[in-house]
């Protein structure tokens, strides 16, 4: 171990005063008190301490210089910051001792994305009520996608949220796009997906003291992705329809004509996804402003590949189970059904839509609607709604196309039946189903 390692393990940070570090490469950042300049320090020197000149600050509030450490922190150390509109601001710093800091620093060299330590600096005045995030940039070892001209150091207030921290960040590193900007919790890894939430109340950003940031590149608005991955079915079935007879040439004469229950099920899929269009344009408000671009190929191919083509090309077969039906009762039984549970599923959609602000994030517990069976009613309806198109359809294809969604729902609503549990606590009634009453 270097002599210097020596020194930083036996090293006893002195409050106000002054803090060591050993690691080498470990960059040092020091605020000072109004009108003074930081001293320039290297590996493991001593950053002395220097008064503050401000004679307006009330005398219980003078401070003095301060020396940051990003990996180097001292259990609790209340350490005063450098004065603001005459409010004392003081940073926390929490980690344990030097030695446990090296280990650190060495262990998060390996992370695949760039992390940014985000000090928290919370001001106190009778006048002012402020806060500031010092965030100090360091790259680690080849990240997969940095951000380029990622800034050194931003500040922000105290209100600011995680989508002003994504704009500041984008505008100071030149991305044209903030959206570009994901942000992610230090500790569990995940996205910080309230963009409204104010990054000093995300706990773990705050306990930990850094917020990992990615560039996620370039996005796609949520509601364009909706409305071309739901546009795809209903020009397939069109076409398929309209080129039907060049299609199956070689099954004679029968290709010419479609039955009643070819026409229903090509209505039900069709009326389906127009009604998904117009929610998409008029209904959902989105907590989310963009995904990445590659999404919308993914999602296209499962709607445009199974409920578009496969199910088109197998519907409208002139050997198919629908163009062969002859039980007109059944065709009414799965038009019931369909138009039933069509009509759940937008009323929940209109109901969920009510409960959240135009442009913002707030999540509700919703009631009523079928919210007393399941934690997603409206995946609910949606399931029912193809069933009915089986019934009628008497088609393969649509119980394939289906079985993969309600697989994909399953794994969302089980995901919106924990983030109620987590956010609302005692005040949520937990649902053992989360899409089908007594299966799902």
């Amino acid at each position: 171990m270097p002599f210097w390692d020596d020194v930083l393990s036996s090293a006893i940070p002195v409050v106000g005063r002054w803090i060591w570090a050993g690691e080498r490469g470990a960059p040092l950042v020091v605020t000072c008190g109004k009108g003074a300049k930081p001293p320039r320090l290297g590996g493991a020197r001593q950053a002395q301490p220097q008064a503050n000149p401000d004679s307006n600050l009330p005398s219980q509030k003078k401070v003095a210089s301060t020396t940051e450490v990003p990996w180097l922190d001292a259990g609790k150390l209340q350490v005063p910051c450098r004065p603001q509109r005459n409010a004392a601001r003081f940073c926390i710093l929490n980690n344990a001792n030097p030695y446990a800091a090296q280990q650190q620093w060495r262990r998060r060299r390996s992370d695949s994305r760039t992390a940014v330590r985000a000090r928290a600096c919370l001001a106190t005045s009778t006048a002012y009520d402020l806060a500031c995030a010092q965030l100090l940039t360091e790259k680690l070892a080849a990240p997969k996608q940095p951000v380029k001209r990622l800034p050194a150091s931003v500040e922000l207030p105290a209100e600011a949220t995680v989508e002003d921290l994504k704009k500041l960040i984008a505008q100071t590193s030149k991305i044209g796009d903030y959206n570009r900007i994901g942000l992610f919790d230090p500790s569990t890894r995940k996205t910080l997906k309230n963009r409204k939430a104010r990054v000093f109340d995300e706990q773990n950003v705050a306990a930990a003291g850094e917020v990992l940031v990615k560039d996620l590149g370039p996005q796609i608005a949520w509601r364009t992705v909706f409305l071309i991955e739901y546009l795809g079915p209903i020009l397939i079935h069109v076409l398929v329809v309209a080129a039907r007879p060049y299609i199956y040439r070689d099954a004679g004469a029968t290709a010419e004509a479609m039955s009643f229950t070819q026409w229903l099920s090509f209505g039900m899929i069709v009326a389906h996804f127009v009604k998904r269009e117009l929610e998409t344009l008029f209904v959902h408000k989105f907590s989310a402003n963009t995904m990445p671009v590659f999404n919308i190929f993914k999602n296209s191919v499962f709607y445009w590949a199974l409920s578009g083509l496969l199910c088109a090309l197998s519907i409208y077969h002139p050997r198919s189970l629908a163009a062969r039906a002859d039980l007109p009762v059944i065709d009414a039984v799965g038009t019931a059904l369909y138009l039933f549970a069509e009509m759940g599923n937008a009323t929940v959609h209109l109901y969920l839509s009510s409960l959240r602000s135009p442009g913002g994030t707030e999540r509700q517990i919703p009631s009523g609607y079928g919210f007393g069976l399941v934690t997603c009613p409206n995946y609910m309806f949606e399931i029912l709604a193809w069933v009915g198109i089986i019934v009628a359809s008497r088609d393969w294809a649509v119980a394939v196309f289906i079985s993969v969604g309600a697989a994909q729902m399953y794994t969302w609503a089980r995901g919106k039946e924990s983030a109620y549990r987590k956010e609302f606590g005692d005040k949520y009634k937990k649902k053992r189903y989360v899409i089908l009453p007594g299966l799902l």
